[in-house]
This record gives structure tokens, sequence and C-alpha cells, in this order.
């Protein structure tokens, strides 16, 4: 799901009127993956394990398809919120338990937590500034602007940007992408005094800020170096079926957080274990 996740800003835009169904191919370090857009319905799948995240704008929910399991996870900001109040609980009453308990052992027991509890301890991370570098680029059959985003003067991403109306179905790209970043701000909305309000971003606060365009390469960035980039490279006018946007056939359909009782996962509220204290 994270690999999906970071192929999903490859894109954007913002129109209300309706547009033709569009493919887009990507071109990454993991191989060939797909974009989908049909109106409200978004649906994008990666090379390698084929797993799948599809947005449906017309029903309020985001889902992931994972064909090796035959699971289909459904996301809404209402259950998103539900389950931001029961980690928050359970996360005070760890909080609670490890004062009581010596300091070596509440230690050992904070590791076990992994990386989220100290994500969503963390402060919340700033707004991405972005800004064009005056670079012109030659992707594929593209001349292309270059915008670099930063956080904290830390450049994370860079953009090459082609106006939509120099590409074939650049509006529908743009227009479809819309509606991503229309699901994650309601969900981001929903969860704003929860736990995830640190942990879930929105790229569309970058693509806002880059005109009206298509970026046709994306370049994530660490250390001043370019560690993955995702590359157009076609945009085709084609009907898609409806079925391509809902849970496969045979499929196992779950709620996002179904049977998480505590932050580490499981059906039980977490516990110190009494043996230990």
């Amino acid at each position: 799901m994270k690999k999906l996740l970071r192929v999903l800003p490859v894109l954007l835009l913002s129109s209300s009127v309706a547009f033709a169904d569009v493919v887009v191919t990507l071109q990454s370090g993991d191989g060939q993956g797909e974009m989908l857009i049909s109106g409200q319905k978004l649906a994008m799948k990666t090379a390698g394990r084929g797993e799948q995240v599809v947005i449906r704008g017309d029903q309020g929910y985001m889902m992931t398809v994972d064909p090796g399991k035959k699971a289909v996870t459904k996301i809404t900001k209402e259950n998103m919120k539900q389950l931001g109040n029961q980690v928050n609980a359970a996360m005070k009453n760890f909080e609670a338990q490890l004062a009581n308990v010596p300091p070596q052992q509440a230690e050992a027991m904070k590791k076990l937590m992994g990386g989220m509890m100290a994500k969503m301890s963390q402060p919340q991370q700033s707004p991405p500034v972005v800004s064009k570098t005056g670079q012109k680029r030659t992707v594929a059959e593209y001349t292309c602007e270059e915008y670099e985003v930063s956080r904290d003067g830390e450049v994370t991403r860079r953009y090459c940007v082609v106006p939509s109306s120099e590409i074939s179905g650049g509006s529908e790209v743009r227009a479809g992408l819309q509606v991503m970043g229309d699901f994650f701000r309601e969900l981001l909305t929903a969860t704003q005094q929860g736990p995830f309000a640190k942990v879930i971003e929105n790229p569309y606060l970058e693509f806002s800020k880059i005109g009206d365009g298509v970026p046709v390469l994306t370049e994530e960035v660490k250390g001043g170096q370019v560690v993955r980039s995702t590359t157009i490279t076609s945009i085709k006018n084609d009907k898609i079926e409806v079925a391509r946007f809902e849970p496969p056939t045979g499929y196992a359909v779950q709620n996002f957080g179904a049977g998480i009782g505590n932050p580490m996962g499981g059906g039980m509220p977490f516990r110190v274990p009494p043996q230990q204290r």
C-alpha cells in the first residue's frame, strides 16, 4: 500500500467538467504501472504483486486490493475517525500503565510499539513549499518545466510539468486527480484531531501549486539524491468498465482497522504483561 500511495502523487488537477475515460501508463523502478480515471473513479495498479488502490469519489471511500490475499480493505473518513478514537484511548491506557512499571521495562515496551508511536508523538510536519527552479527538461517527447518541493529547507520531491493543453488527455488526468485531492482533504479533516493527522499526507497540497499542468516526471529526493522516479509514458482515451473500480468477485472485503483494539494491532486492548510488572 505504501508503494501505491507514493505513486499517487505523480499527477493532478481541478475541474468539474465531465471528461472521457483515460488510461495512464507509468514507468518506475518497480516496472510498469497503470492509472485508470473515469469521472469520480480512479484506480492505480503497480507492477510486481499487482496491488491496487481505488478511490471512489462518487461513493466516498478508498480501497486497497491485494490479489495475493484476495482481500479488499475499504477506507472511509468515518472509519478512520472511529479508529483514531480507539487508538487515542489505547495510547492513553498504554502510557498510564507505563507509569507503573520499572523504567527499563517501560523502554522495552515502547520499542515494541515500533515507529508508529514515535511518528504520532512528533511535531506536525510543516507544509510543503513549491517553487520553480527555472530549469527545463526533456522527458520522452515532452519539454517540461521543473518544480521543487521542500520541507523545512530540504528538497523532498521534483516535478517536471507540461501544460495540460499540450498533452492529449491531460485535462482528463487533471480533472480525475482532483477527486483524489478532494478525498484526502476530507480524510484529513475527519482525522485532524486524532493520531492519524501526523501520518496522512495530501499530495494535492503540492499539485495545487504547480499551475495548470501534468507532471510527466516525478522524482523523490532524499539527502540531495534522487531515490525514485516515475515517468508518464502514455495517456490514452479508452472506455473503462465500472467493474474495474469495484471489489473483485470472490475477494473478502473489510473496513480498515476492523478488529484493531490497540495501536499494535490485534483485537484485545494493550496491557503490560502481568508477569513483568
